[in-house]
């Protein structure tokens, strides 16, 4: 996306995230406050991260200690067919609020028809006066591209057995 220079707004508010969490683990931390609006754009790799087609997972975001209550939409596309467009929302969590370092969750599942291929996830962050419609949108806020490889599901097949003897 393009960017609307607001660097100095998302860092006196903490709009921006210092952690982020999938299902309960650490996977980024140490991410820092913009400053140019280059740094608005981040993408930040997960290292062997695969998620599978068809399961719901949980993203908790971590905003840094901030004396000013911001409210931001944070919502989640992903390029299903790494075509480099983002076609399908995953979803929202409405509002976050960046103060007093909260935590918030962006539960999504990955569609069952994505490519199974080194794709992306774009977490977009925007202020709640501006919110983008699609992921590609110009943004005042950050915007996170988070590379992730599509999996198949296991399959699991389980039988039960009797005992010897019993009916």
């Amino acid at each position: 996306p393009t960017f609307t220079d607001e660097t100095d707004a998302i860092k006196s508010n903490g709009q921006y995230l210092t952690a982020l969490e999938l299902d309960g683990t650490t996977v980024l931390s140490g991410l820092t406050e913009p400053n140019s609006v280059e740094d608005m754009y981040v993408v930040a790799p997960l290292s062997g991260v695969s998620l599978e087609r068809g399961c719901e997972y949980t993203f908790s975001l971590t905003f840094p200690k901030n004396q000013k209550s911001q409210i931001l939409v944070a919502n989640l596309w992903l390029d299903k067919d790494g075509d480099g467009t983002f076609e399908t929302h995953l979803g929202t969590t409405g509002t976050a609020n960046s103060n007093s370092n909260d935590i918030s969750i962006v539960k999504f599942t990955i569609p069952a028809d994505a490519s199974l291929l080194l794709t992306r996830i774009r977490l977009r962050l925007d202020s709640s006066w501006k919110i983008a419609e699609n992921a590609d949108d110009e943004a005042n806020r950050m915007v996170y591209d988070i590379p992730v490889t599509i999996a198949q599901a296991l399959a699991y097949t389980f039988s039960i057995v009797a005992p010897e003897g019993a009916t």
